[in-house]
């Protein structure tokens, strides 16, 4: 039978990040992820540490969310960006006519 988790001296859960000095852990792993360009994921990440609401969310929920906010940060920051380089283009405004010929390369 394994040994439980605390028998090798690892905490689990939400306050693995606030006991015996692991403040230090979260600190650097928010760093990594701004050294990495996810910033939406680090400034939710340093936000469930901040609320005790989290605390009640499994690992996969919290890790959800992480993903989730990084996502749509990314997906609307590629429509302010092609909002900004086709200004007012709309669906109905594309050709879906064929003009011109196919050629063989």
């Amino acid at each position: 039978m394994p040994a439980e988790p605390s028998t090798f001296g690892f905490t689990r859960g939400s306050d693995y990040y606030r006991k015996g000095g692991k403040v230090m852990l979260s600190n650097t792993t928010v760093s990594k992820l701004h050294e990495i360009k996810l910033s939406v994921m680090a400034a939710s990440f340093q936000k469930q540490l901040d609320t005790t609401v989290s605390a009640e969310l499994g690992f996969g929920e919290r890790f959800d969310l992480l993903v989730d906010a990084e996502w749509t940060s990314r997906k609307n920051n590629r429509l302010k960006r092609l909002d900004s380089a086709f200004p007012g283009a709309c669906l109905e405004d594309i050709s879906t006519t064929r003009t011109g010929s196919w050629t063989r390369l």
